[in-house]
């Protein structure tokens, strides 16, 4: 389907997950309505702000593929604006703070609280994050910053990774049997996985309803 306010669909304003992670969590509920018991997501740019936002609503999903994502709506902003419009970053920052408060004044829409960066943090759903180096419109550096602020990984609060097993002596192969594929040994993971961070959290929010 289409986003709020894009193509076919309903809705005034584009949000940037604000009420967009209400209409994914709709869409979910739908899909599973019909029979789908295990959904994945994958989102771009906005699309895998959105997932990351909805995952702290309510973990409907598996897992997150997250491509691109900004980590917070108010950098962004200042961000693109001081990159594309040569206004000095202090005072892109001003501005888009400016217009965020006249969206909530105007249309009752605080997107102040637009933040994948903060809703990372509690979200219990495994999410991959994936960002193109050379990406100037939202640089990799956001995803960095998404990276660190998840429990399992932010410094000094991860495990310590398990001491590996003593390796066995090799086995003795002769020349004839010898091959590449039998000097191959698996890898261990290490780790924790996302999943097992912290418990799921119920969907206390009411959605919008749908138009």
């Amino acid at each position: 389907p289409d986003s709020r306010a894009h193509g076919a669909s309903g809705g005034e304003f584009v949000t940037y997950g604000l009420l967009e992670k209400y209409d994914v969590l709709d869409w979910a509920a739908w899909m599973k309505h019909q029979g789908c018991r295990q959904l994945y997501a994958l989102g771009e740019s906005l699309g895998a702000a959105v997932l990351i936002q909805s995952a702290a609503v309510q973990p409907v999903f598996s897992a997150i593929v997250a491509e691109s994502a900004y980590a917070d709506l108010l950098d962004a902003g200042a961000d693109r604006m001081s990159r594309f419009a040569g206004v000095p970053r202090p005072l892109a920052r001003v501005m888009v703070k400016t217009a965020m408060a006249y969206a909530h004044w105007a249309d009752g829409l605080d997107l102040r609280t637009v933040s994948p960066l903060h809703d990372i943090a509690r979200a219990p759903t495994p999410i991959l994050l994936i960002h193109g180096l050379n990406d100037r419109r939202t640089p990799p550096s956001n995803s960095v910053r998404l990276e660190r602020a998840n429990p399992a990984t932010r410094s000094g609060s991860s495990p310590e990774p398990p001491t590996p097993a003593p390796s066995p002596p090799p086995p003795k192969i002769s020349a004839a049997a010898s091959s590449p594929g039998l000097r191959n040994t698996p890898r261990r993971h290490e780790g924790r996985s996302p999943a097992a961070r912290r418990p799921p959290r119920s969907w206390s929010s009411t959605p919008p309803p749908a138009k």
